[in-house]
C-alpha cells in the first residue's frame, strides 16, 4: 500500500528545491571563483590542444625531411664523400630545426653511422651519445654503443672501444647482436694484451648464433688464448 503523505510532510522544503537554492547562492557568493576557474581549464585545454597540433605538425616536418636526407645515400649505397656530407647537412637540419622529435633522434644515430664512415671520429662519438642520452629501449641503442665501440677504436682508445662494445653486448635491446658485439670486445682485449677478458669475450660470443666461417674463426681465437 502507497505510503500516505502527512499535512506534516506537506510543510517540509521540497529536497530538490532545497538543494538547488543552495547551489545557487553558492554561485552567488563564489561567481568570481567560478569565472576564473573556468577560464583557467579553458585557457589550458586551449594551450595542450595547440602544443599537440605543434608537435604533430614538427614530427612530420622532420621526418619528411629525416626522409630526404636518407634518401641520398639509398638511392647509391656506393655514394662517395660528397653525397655523405650533402647526407650530414640535412640530418643536421632536422636536429636543429626538430630537436625534441623522434626524427631528430633518429638523425642523430644516422649522423654517428655517417660520420664514422666518413672517418670523422669525433663527430661520431658526439652524435652517438647524443642519440643514447635521448632514446629508449631501442635495438638501435645496441648499435649505438658498438659505433662508440667502434669510434674508440678508430682512435687507439681500446679501453673505451672495450667498454662500449661490452655495453653493446650486455643491452637487452641488443641480443640479435651480442655474438658480433662479443667478438669486437675481445679483439679490443686483445689490443689491450688483456688476454682473459679476450678469451671470455670470445666464448661469450661463441655461445651466440653465429655463422659457419665466424664459428671457425673464434674457435681459433680461443684455442689460441687457452
Amino acid at each position: 500500500m502507497a505510503e500516505r503523505i502527512t499535512k506534516k510532510d506537506l510543510k517540509k522544503p521540497d529536497q530538490l528545491q532545497t538543494t538547488t537554492e543552495k547551489l545557487l547562492q553558492y554561485a552567488r557568493e563564489n561567481m568570481q571563483k567560478i569565472i576564473v576557474g573556468s577560464a583557467v581549464c579553458v585557457a589550458v585545454i586551449a594551450l595542450l590542444s595547440g602544443w599537440y597540433i605543434y608537435s604533430h605538425f614538427n614530427e612530420r616536418k622532420a621526418q619528411e625531411l629525416f626522409g630526404y636526407a636518407i634518401s641520398m645515400t639509398a638511392s647509391s649505397p656506393a655514394a662517395g664523400q660528397a653525397v655523405a656530407m650533402m647526407e650530414i647537412e640535412k640530418l643536421r637540419e632536422v636536429v636543429s630545426k626538430y630537436p625534441n622529435t623522434d626524427a631528430a633522434n633518429l638523425s642523430r644515430y644516422t649522423l654517428g653511422a655517417v660520420y664514422l664512415k666518413v672517418n670523422d671520429i669525433d663527430n661520431s662519438i658526439k652524435f652517438y651519445e647524443e642519440f643514447i642520452a635521448k632514446s629508449g629501449g631501442s635495438e638501435l641503442k645496441a648499435l649505438a654503443y658498438n659505433g662508440l665501440g667502434y669510434g674508440h677504436e678508430a682512435k687507439g682508445d681500446f679501453a673505451g672501444a672495450f667498454k662500449y662494445f661490452e655495453e653493446a653486448a650486455k643491452s637487452p635491446e641488443g641480443a640479435a647482436f651480442r655474438g658480433a658485439a662479443y667478438l669486437n670486445a675481445g679483439r679490443a682485449a686483445e689490443q689491450l694484451k688483456d688476454r682473459q677478458k679476450a678469451l671470455d669475450s670470445y666464448k661469450k660470443a661463441l655461445e651466440s648464433k653465429n655463422d659457419s666461417m665466424t664459428e671457425m674463426f673464434l674457435k681459433r681465437k680461443i684455442s689460441e688464448l687457452e
